[in-house]
């Protein structure tokens, strides 16, 4: 288990399970004991639990193993993203900072592509800084995805 606090409470979690988490809790009528938290899963399908407030698992396990990192921080520079892409895999080693526009990199069924009903042609396109590349104007949806399928490593390296 690694131990840590966490908004001025005491949690261990388990370093291979990490939906194994237990919270320290001090009571006035029984001898303080260790619980087990109860996990939920959200609209969007991340695991969350309550530590004083509501916080995400992914968070929660990337801050046991990495204390320096601030988990309060929410803003669009400090995500945590999900390499394999599934949120209910929690495991540290599928966990890394990411920005916002780095988490989105990773996001699945990404299309890259678009129907122009004007010119009645795919356009594919990739976004870099929020800014989108033009990639070409294709007569098939699958000739614009590999446009963009090709100009992914290129202009989201190593995501």
């Amino acid at each position: 288990y690694i131990y840590f606090e966490l908004n001025d409470r005491k949690l261990k979690i388990n370093r291979e399970n990490s939906e194994d988490i237990w919270i320290w809790r001090e009571t006035k009528t029984k001898p303080p004991y260790w619980k087990r938290l109860g996990l939920n899963i959200n609209t969007a399908g991340y695991f969350y639990l309550h530590i004083g407030n509501k916080k995400m698992l992914h968070r929660v396990v990337f801050y046991a193993h990495n204390q320096y990192w601030d988990i309060d921080d929410s803003s669009k520079l400090n995500f945590i993203d999900h390499r394999d892409q599934n949120r209910q895999n929690n495991n540290i080693n599928n966990l890394r900072i990411a920005t916002n526009q780095q988490n989105s990199w990773n996001m699945k069924n990404v299309r890259g592509c678009y129907w122009n009903k004007h010119i009645k042609k795919w356009v594919a396109q990739i976004r870099v800084n929020s800014k989108p590349i033009y990639l070409g104007r294709f007569d098939s949806e699958e000739e614009a995805r590999l446009a963009y399928l090709t100009a992914k490593p290129k202009y989201h390296p190593n995501w």
